[in-house]
This record gives C-alpha cells, sequence and structure tokens, in this order.
C-alpha cells in the first residue's frame, strides 16, 4: 500500500519494538504510530518516556482483557500532550446481522456470518486515537 502511493520510503514496520527501538525512528514534523502489541503497551507507552512523541499521532489496540489498568495508564501518560478518541469494536451479532453486508456473506445464515466474522477475542475491542494538542 505504501508502495502504490508513493511513501514506503517514509514507512517504517516491524515486529516487535521496544522504547529503545521507538526513539530510534526518526521522526520529522509529523508521525503516524499504528500499535498493536497484544498488551504490551502499558510497557511500552510510559509517562517518562513518550515526550518524544508529542507530535506524533498514534492509534493504540488497547488489550484491557489481559490488564485492566492499560486504559487507565495510557490515558493517563498522554492527558497533557494528546487529545484521546476511544475508538470500539463492533460486536459479532451486530456484523453479522448485515452491519457487514458483503456479497460473500449472503449465502450464510446468521451463525455462520457470526463464526465467519468473530474475531474469537474475549470481549470487544477498543482503540485510542491519539492527537497532540498542542
Amino acid at each position: 500500500m505504501a508502495q502504490i502511493n508513493n511513501v514506503a520510503d517514509r514507512v517504517i514496520t516491524g515486529s516487535f519494538c521496544d522504547i529503545n527501538t521507538l526513539k530510534s525512528i526518526p521522526f520529522t514534523k509529523k508521525a503516524l504510530i499504528i500499535s498493536d502489541c497484544e498488551g504490551y503497551e502499558k510497557q511500552l507507552f510510559t509517562q517518562q518516556d513518550v515526550s518524544f512523541l508529542v507530535n506524533c499521532d498514534l492509534l493504540i489496540e488497547i488489550h484491557d482483557f489481559i490488564d485492566p489498568s492499560i486504559s487507565s495508564t495510557l490515558r493517563k501518560c498522554f492527558s497533557d500532550t494528546h487529545s484521546i478518541n476511544v475508538i470500539e469494536s463492533i460486536s459479532h451479532v451486530i456484523k453479522a446481522n448485515c452491519s457487514y453486508c458483503y456479497e460473500e456473506l449472503q449465502d450464510y445464515g446468521l451463525l455462520d456470518r457470526r463464526r465467519l466474522l468473530s474475531e474469537g477475542r474475549p470481549t470487544m475491542m477498543k482503540w485510542f486515537y491519539l492527537k497532540p494538542s498542542l
């Protein structure tokens, strides 16, 4: 996708990322960080280490089912520098009831559509979209 949009030279992807890896990325004036780290977000984004992200937008998947304190910890961590918009996932029942009306699903019954659209998560997911507030 980055190649199609002629921005591949500005996109960095990777697997494991700790705070040192994040700090080594040569951010310019503005950046977007997309994080899905299965509960590690509480260790990755800490109050003492995120000051260098003050100009970055962040989209962080929140895994409160792994550690219920992740949301509150991240809210506190970014409260002085970012505004937080919470994006919540759609329940599998709503998806199956034609919220996701894809042609490929038309031949399936409601229970099969629910199984097909389920992520197998123990709870509904949410993401924090953080925008710099300065």
